[in-house]
């Protein structure tokens, strides 16, 4: 398995721990992010991975 999937499993597992409406929360916003990015094609691909990047980097200035 790569690092990649092992990435997907542990935030899913994580979201499986939630109570139930918080983890309807965030499977709720995953769905509007996915559309977005789908609707922009490789500039939403982009963008994403920029958020991503960007709230990485500020957990990490915690």
């Amino acid at each position: 398995m790569d690092e990649d999937r092992k990435t997907l499993l542990l935030i899913k597992g994580v979201i499986a721990d939630m109570p139930p409406a918080e983890a309807a929360k965030v499977q709720a916003c995953a769905a509007v992010l996915r559309r977005a990015v789908l609707d922009a094609g490789d500039h939403g691909v982009v963008a994403l991975a920029l958020i991503g990047a960007e709230a990485q980097a500020m957990e990490l200035q915690r």
